[in-house]
């Protein structure tokens, strides 16, 4: 549509079996990318890794061809997700693009009408991905308002919205559509599943079975769909529990079909149904009016917009008991110029209303508003909540500086190594603290007396209180306007704190940045982080909480670290509720740019299980109110993942890879390489199938 108007258009689509090809027109190109460039998928679930691929791809292009006037992507699966962060956070190459989101069939809705909990890793998360991207569009479109108000009733969308209707060529033209005659056959075009209404047409058809028994049903469709609370798929099921409506002719099942042959297989049934549960703007609706087959759809979706009933198809109501076989039995009753006058009415509507032509005036419009607009916004669009505007007149600060709090102990080993990593960081507004906690070791006080103090650099000793203690000591006599903490064995890269606090001076409610990890020593490896935000926050620790960036004067308000915990582990993950409590938010620069230091003697590795379920409870307790809130999200995550602190990467399928017969991040990866190959995906099934 948009080609045909004279816009150059790029499509970007992954294609696992491509190495990166292009398929030019005209006007328009479509690029085909291996979703294997990055090496994500070594730490990234399968969605989210298709989503940075995404980013890192059309990256690639604006670098080399320079920015286009706008991005369009559906929210579907979170594959803006990296693209929007990477705008928000301020990325040179993205920061300026605006981003449209056209809203098409988020699984945080439709995910609970097939009866799939949408509290399992990593589909949780993956809802989390397909929220943001509403949230932090310069502009929503929804081809329904139906859609619209579902997607409202579970956010309430920051950006600007509009209804606007996918376009619509009919593969046949209405003049070459032959006669069709009627017959008591019912065709139910879609694939099989909860949510397209085959359970609940079935359990309906039963009825209309004991006084129409010569009423055939026809399901044409994907049948392979895996109906999860019972682990078939839907053949396996339909077939099991209907067979002897099979036998007598009353159901018969078929295999998708193509477009082309929609005339030879459905022309002479009475009527099309589409009983979705939920649905967008359903193709199908629109396919079966333009061909002049009478409908009759739920009104449970957005093709309770395209049908008037009565004038054009029918509409029956999911919730009223008896309404679909009122509505079937009557379109059975209609005389032939009855229905002919329905199927008229259709195909004006659909040539008209969603023709490529109409829907581009309405869309270019929309289009060229959305360009003109200039995001100038200083609220980073968090999911759930707006953030907290942090306005504190304690100590004096000095504005733009940042001061990095090094926590020392017995640390000798690495203090040079630390200092030279900091003096190659690109931020130059810095000033260093070293607080010593009552180090011991001679080489480390030798080291620690060789330095000298100077505007720059300060040196604070006492006796050993903990790393809570220190970190807290650190802030209060911080100059900055900005704190990191950093371990005296761990590393930053040299732009890690010029990009973070690049964020904190845009957003106001934002009060810390983190960024992915990077692990060296004793284990590699990369942790990908993510925007702490509940309730998965308050589930587990999301962000690399050891070592991220602070506005101080919230880092104070908060109350700093908790010297009182009942054992040590943990402080500084308790530090990020603690600001979550007070409607204090963070963000994620996602690129490795904290290195984390793995010992086998840190202080980390040693805390036990026990411990760790100790101070899990400790926290939860402490914070009382905002896990009230949260209370029945994370019962509903706790029951379908497990203990929290098993847990650190939302993205991954942990349950899948419980099944393989090895564990560990071994059976992860493993889990994850049969999720993305597509011959191995139905061998799994029928495994899994003996199984369970």
């Amino acid at each position: 549509m948009l080609a045909n108007n004279g816009h150059e258009v790029t499509v970007f689509v992954y294609d696992k079996a491509s190495k990166d090809t292009v398929i030019k027109s005209d006007s328009y190109r479509i690029v085909r990318f291996s979703p294997n460039q990055t090496f994500t998928k070594g730490y990234l679930g399968y969605s989210t890794q298709i989503s940075y691929e995404y980013a890192t791809v059309i990256k690639r292009y604006i670098e080399k061809e320079g920015a286009p006037d706008i991005i369009e992507s559906q929210e579907y699966l979170g594959i803006a997700y990296y693209l929007l962060q990477f705008k928000w956070l301020g990325y040179e190459w993205i920061k300026n693009v605006p981003v449209v989101i056209t809203a098409h069939s988020p699984a945080f809705l439709y995910l609970p009408h097939n009866h799939i909990s949408t509290y399992k890793y990593p589909l949780f998360w993956i809802g989390e991905m397909e929220r943001f991207c509403l949230q932090a569009a310069d502009f929503v479109i929804s081809p329904t308002q139906f859609l619209l108000d579902q997607i409202n009733k579970d956010i309430s969308i920051n950006a600007p919205a509009s209804v606007l209707a996918n376009p619509f060529k009919p593969a046949i033209s209405k003049e070459i559509v032959p006669e069709m005659g009627f017959s008591e056959e019912i065709v139910l075009l879609g694939k099989l599943s909860a949510q397209k209404g085959t359970f609940i047409t079935l359990k309906n058809m039963e009825e209309a079975w004991k006084t129409r028994p010569n009423i055939t049903l026809r399901l044409i469709g994907d049948q392979k769909i895996v109906y999860h609370p019972l682990g078939k798929t839907m053949a396996d099921i339909v077939k099991s529990r209907y067979a002897q409506q099979i036998s007598t002719g009353q159901l018969v099942l078929d295999a998708k079909i193509p477009p082309t042959q929609f005339i030879r297989k459905i022309g002479k049934a009475a009527m099309v149904i589409v009983p979705s549960t939920i649905d967008n703007l359903p193709y199908v609706v629109l396919e079966m009016m333009a061909m002049g087959k009478i409908v009759l759809a739920s009104k449970q979706g957005g093709q309770s917009e395209i049908i008037t009933h009565g004038m054009n198809g029918f509409l029956f109501d999911h919730e009223v008991e008896g309404d679909f076989i009122k509505q079937v039995l009557y379109i059975m009753t209609l005389a032939d110029d009855q229905k002919r006058q329905i199927i008229e009415n259709a195909q004006q509507l659909i040539h008209s209303r969603y023709s490529p032509t109409e829907i581009y005036r309405k869309k270019i419009r929309l289009l060229s508003q959305v360009k003109e607009r200039q995001h100038l916004s200083t609220v980073f669009p968090l999911i759930r909540s707006k953030g907290e505007v942090v306005n504190y007149s304690g100590d004096e600060e000095k504005k733009g500086l940042l001061s990095i709090i090094i926590t020392f102990y017995n640390s000798g080993e690495y203090l040079d190594g630390v200092l030279k990593n900091l003096s190659q960081v690109d931020y130059k507004e810095v000033e260093i603290i070293i607080v010593d906690d009552g180090s011991t070791d001679s080489d480390s006080l030798r080291r620690l007396a060789a330095l000298i103090p100077g505007d720059t650099l300060k040196i604070i000793r006492h006796s050993n209180r903990g790393l809570a203690a220190s970190r807290n000591e650190g802030a209060r006599i911080a100059k900055g306007e900005f704190i990191a903490f950093l371990d005296a064995d761990d590393l930053v890269k040299p732009d890690y704190y010029s990009k973070a606090i690049s964020v904190l001076k845009k957003f106001r409610n934002i009060q810390f940045v983190g960024a992915w990890t990077r692990y060296f020593g004793k284990s590699n490896g990369i942790w990908p982080t993510f925007n702490p935000e509940p309730p998965i926050i308050l589930y587990h620790n999301t962000i690399n909480s050891a070592g991220i960036v602070f506005r101080r004067s919230a880092y104070l308000l908060s109350n700093g670290n908790d010297e009182q915990m009942p054992v040590k582990g943990l402080e500084d993950y308790d530090m990020i509720i603690s600001m979550i409590s007070n409607n204090m938010y963070g963000v994620v620069l996602p690129e490795a740019l904290f290195e984390y230091r793995v010992r086998y003697n840190s202080m980390v590795r040693g805390i036990t299980d026990y411990q760790k379920q100790l101070l899990t409870e400790y926290i939860r307790s402490k914070h009382q109110i905002i896990y009230s809130k949260y209370g029945v999200e994370l019962l509903n995550l706790i029951s379908q993942n497990g203990q929290s602190f098993k847990i650190d990467n939302p993205s991954l399928d942990y349950d899948f890879a419980d099944k393989i017969p090895f564990g560990g991040k071994l059976a992860i990866r493993a889990a994850s390489f049969v999720k993305r190959n597509k011959f191995l995906r139905p061998i799994a099934y029928k495994i899994y199938r003996l199984f369970n």
